[in-house]
């Protein structure tokens, strides 16, 4: 009985150490495949202007930035006394919107944008179109962004009460002196030579609604939505490196072929 203890201790121990031994070569493979990943990364070349597209860069210092941009407004509601019938009325333009990015101080950036477009809410005989500058202030990420903003919307022309002629329906508000604060959240991707970014907006808006005999000035809920690119010059940088490389190409091998002229000579002599 003592022998059979005695035996079985040691088969125990030299599985553990094998085991041991098993989980440390895994961990070294483990550790030189990551090391060789990791130098293949540091080796990339990108003396052609390319960029590593495994890793994620910071956002060049001047972009320009083209999306489509939405935003809601909800207005007030009216009722058709002869009909009975009650209809809440929305503002929400869809636009095109350009803008200008700059990134400083690493982090930091500063936008300023023009939006305009069409509105395809139920006020859009009232409010047929919009206009919208904004400019954003706050922080840029390889990935994320969030920033502060201010917005103009001037909705043009503003006919109050305007309808659709049908004999049911019901005339639409106009909101005028549209400030707008805004909180933006933002998600960027870098893909090949531009950037594709999508941004929410919640705010607030202050206006002057009038609808009917109602007027009043208030704050009301506002929302956006944007989604677009950026473009950074990339292809311009590429153009501008690729001829740069060939300079010091051709360069390099006019210097090797005229020491090699002046080598021959010496070696004919010898």
């Amino acid at each position: 009985m003592p022998h059979i203890v005695s035996s079985a201790v040691p088969a125990a121990i030299v599985r553990i150490v094998r085991a041991i031994s098993t989980l440390g070569i895994t961990g070294l493979l483990l550790l030189s495949a990551k090391s060789e990943a990791a130098t293949t990364r540091r080796t990339f070349d990108e003396s052609d202007g390319s960029v590593d597209p495994r890793t994620r860069q910071m956002p060049s210092r001047h972009r320009l930035r083209l999306t489509i941009h939405s935003d809601y407004v909800r207005l007030s509601k009216a009722k058709d006394t002869d009909t009975g019938l009650t209809k809440r009325f929305h503002y929400a333009p869809l636009m095109l919107d350009l803008g200008y990015q700059i990134q400083f101080l690493r982090y930091m950036m500063f936008r300023s944008a023009l939006a305009a477009g069409y509105n395809v809410a139920n006020s859009r005989y009232s409010m047929p179109f919009a206009i919208e500058p904004q400019i954003y202030l706050g922080i840029q990420s390889k990935i994320f962004g969030l920033a502060g903003g201010y917005a103009y919307l001037l909705p043009i022309p503003m006919l109050k009460d305007a309808y659709d002629g049908r004999s049911q329906s019901i005339g639409a508000p106009i909101i005028a002196n549209n400030h707008i604060l805004r909180a933006e959240l933002s998600v960027t991707s870098k893909v090949d030579r531009m950037a594709l970014t999508f941004a929410f907006g919640l705010g607030a808006t202050k206006s002057t609604l009038r609808h009917f005999s109602t007027t009043e000035r208030k704050w009301r809920p506002a929302f956006s939505f944007q989604a677009g690119f950026f473009f950074d010059g990339t292809i311009r940088r590429l153009s501008r490196s690729k001829r740069t490389t060939n300079r010091r190409v051709d360069r390099s091998q006019a210097m090797g072929a005229s020491s090699q002229a002046s080598v021959s000579p010496g070696a004919s002599l010898m």
